[in-house]
């Protein structure tokens, strides 16, 4: 872009709401060493981007072309190294650099569908079921690893029959198996009550153990993961 007879190059910032000009810019490109021509009652605190704020010099009145076509602008000229000319968003869709899409214009959003219906329509397939994969995976035991038994956790009263509901449920869907002899391991659970999403305004209960001592028998096939 050349300024005076001076080709400058700009930094298009369309998150910037005024024009920057450094101030030995400002110099080389008009002459002005003194600052005469700076409007100096311009004089205000720019706030940079990362919240810092520097004084400005004033402000000027300059004249930049592109494309054979000539513009007045107002830059603020700002005083210190590590600054660069900077076009404003306004300045640039001015001198037609950027344009806004109408999409971008419209204020606001039409609403087609509401809720969770979409997606449930959408993907149907995956909220069906279990989640309960075909097929048997075989699990390699470390025979080597002592057993672990944790103590019972404790449950309240009240949500004793929602607990033992929610067990046997998980037995008819074949996601547990009940247990009536001695058994090596016995993991802690733990049960969470959940609000309902439904109508009824019931709580659902969550039950679920913790594995981290059911982790260290458990050895990984990796002669699988590389095929």
């Amino acid at each position: 872009m050349a300024l005076s007879s001076h080709k400058v190059a700009f930094l298009m910032d369309t998150g910037a709401e005024c024009n920057l000009l450094p101030l030995d810019v400002y110099k080389a490109v008009t002459g002005d060493q003194h600052l005469k021509l700076l409007n100096a009652r311009g004089k205000s605190v720019l706030v940079l981007a990362n919240g810092d704020e520097q004084p400005i010099e004033g402000k000027a009145k300059i004249y930049v072309s592109r494309n054979e076509r000539t513009y007045k602008i107002e830059a603020n000229v700002v005083k210190g190294s590590g600054y660069e000319p900077i076009l404003s968003k306004q300045t640039m869709l001015e001198m037609n650099l950027i344009k806004i899409l109408d999409s971008d214009r419209d204020r606001y959003i039409r609403v087609l569908k509401t809720g969770t219906e979409p997606l449930l329509e959408e993907y149907k397939d995956v909220f069906e079921g279990l989640g309960k994969l075909d097929g048997q995976y075989h699990i390699v035991i470390n025979e080597s690893i002592k057993p672990v038994v944790h103590p019972p956790r404790r449950l309240p009263v009240a949500m004793s029959d929602k607990v033992q509901e929610k067990l046997e449920e998980m037995v008819a869907y074949d996601i547990i198996e009940k247990v009536n002899q001695p058994t090596d391991w016995v993991s802690s659970t733990l049960v969470e009550s959940k609000p309902s999403t439904g109508t009824e305004g019931e709580a659902k209960i969550s039950i679920c153990l913790d594995p981290r001592d059911l982790m260290l028998p458990l050895s990984v096939n990796t002669s699988r993961c590389l095929q």
